[in-house]
């Protein structure tokens, strides 16, 4: 009998030493945005995104563009994207300053005609395009992946409930131009933007902030094609 009581205080003291060495996970503090006006929580939310040093933007809605699908990884100033607009495919690569893009042929129809995108589509679908330094042809295409230009109201923006997304507490920002929906930003630590939502169910969600993206890189030289500059 005394050999089990032994164990069993051996056992409890074992116990309290691997829970009370259990640090509880810390939790971020208030950022203290919940309580500012609904453009000055927005202003923070994009400089938040600016500052990040990385992050993955996915989801889709339906806009003025028809039916539009975002597959979008950013680190720092380089980004690799991926955007569908109404059937129409383009893919966008900055590397370095260095712009690339990527069509599929119904964009290429639409910027070109039936007969030229016939032709070429072929080659073009299949390389990426880096358009010249002007970036008079495609290059202003990667505009498209600008993020504070995804999350800019066109009506006015007010505040909207406090709640919990992504398991973060949460403000909303409402736009009344329908832009979107809402802008959930998180109220804890940094002030950033968790998920966007749209009329009609669409949703786009922030995650991966921090994470390393080593597919964003330069094409080799025998992946794209250089586009001529636009002769003056």
């Amino acid at each position: 009998m005394k050999s089990v009581a032994v164990v069993a205080a051996i056992g409890g003291l074992l116990l309290a030493g691997c829970t009370s060495g259990t640090p509880e996970p810390a939790t971020p503090p208030d950022n203290g945005v919940a309580v500012l006006a609904a453009t000055e929580i927005l202003d923070r939310a994009t400089q938040a995104l600016a500052a990040a040093k990385s992050y993955h933007l996915s989801g889709a809605f339906t806009g003025s563009d028809g039916y539009v699908t975002v597959d979008l990884k950013r680190s720092g100033e380089n980004l690799l994207g991926e955007m569908t607009m109404d059937g129409k495919k383009i893919e966008a690569l900055v590397v370095d300053g260095q712009k690339f893009v990527r069509l599929d042929k119904n964009f290429l129809t639409m910027a070109m005609g039936e007969d030229l995108a016939e032709q070429f589509a072929p080659i073009m679908t299949k390389n990426w395009l880096k358009p010249p330094v002007d970036g008079a042809t495609f290059g202003e295409l990667t505009d498209l992946f600008e993020v504070k230009e995804m999350i800019k109201p066109k009506g006015a923006l007010s505040k909207g409930e406090a709640s919990i997304s992504s398991q973060r507490p949460v403000i909303a920002l409402l736009d009344s131009g329908n832009t979107f929906e809402s802008v959930l930003v998180a109220t804890t630590g940094e002030p950033l933007p968790v998920k966007v939502t749209y009329p009609g169910g669409g949703l786009m969600v922030f995650t991966d902030f921090g994470a390393d993206f080593p597919e964003i890189k330069l094409p080799a030289a025998n992946e794209f094609l250089q586009i001529p500059a636009t002769k003056k």
